[in-house]
């Protein structure tokens, strides 16, 4: 009898150490959804820039859709993703030139209307009106618009400009205030 004894002592030894140890091994918890490593991509489409935007060029104020110089207003998406803003097309212009890769999109504002417009799609009109940052290029949606801009306003002497001769301009007068700065 006795060893019966030893032996029922000993599988009820044996039952509460295998229960202990089953009951210590930590239990893993599994995300039901597995977390993405992907940064979410930025929508090519425009947007309006922030209330305390700078211009990623000179610093300066960008101004929203509904303020007189709202119309100048610019933005890109560079080739990494980064959405900036411009106060002027010609510090957009300059932005562009001085990066090392080319950007993914970009736009400008009507100047009738204030709407965005691709910047590939924009008519450029040269004239003698005031810009954030002197650059004096009004932007359209169409070679119409820009046709009867300058018509109704003959005093601020417009004319058509390709985007070439913009960025020629503007790298004249980015050079030259760099200069002045020196």
């Amino acid at each position: 009898m006795k060893g019966l004894r030893k032996i029922s002592s000993l599988i009820l030894a044996v039952s509460v150490c295998a229960s202990l140890s089953v009951a210590a091994v930590p239990v893993q918890q599994v995300d039901a959804a597995p977390k993405s490593t992907v940064a979410p991509k930025i929508t090519l489409a425009p947007q309006e820039p922030a209330a305390d935007e700078k211009c990623a060029m000179c610093k300066m104020t960008v101004y929203p859709k509904d303020h007189k110089m709202g119309a100048f207003t610019s933005q890109l998406v560079t080739a990494d993703d980064k959405r900036v803003f411009f106060d002027d097309m010609g510090c957009m212009l300059n932005f562009k030139r001085l990066q090392s890769k080319p950007t993914k999109a970009g736009w400008v504002r009507d100047h009738d209307t204030k709407e965005w417009v691709a910047y590939s799609k924009a008519v450029l009109v040269d004239a003698d009106i005031e810009t954030p940052m002197g650059f004096g290029v009004a932007t359209f949606a169409s070679k119409a618009r820009a046709q009867t801009f300058m018509q109704k306003n003959p005093q601020l002497h417009g004319n058509l400009m390709t985007w070439e001769e913009a960025t020629a301009i503007a790298k004249k007068k980015y050079e030259m205030k760099k200069k002045m700065n020196m």
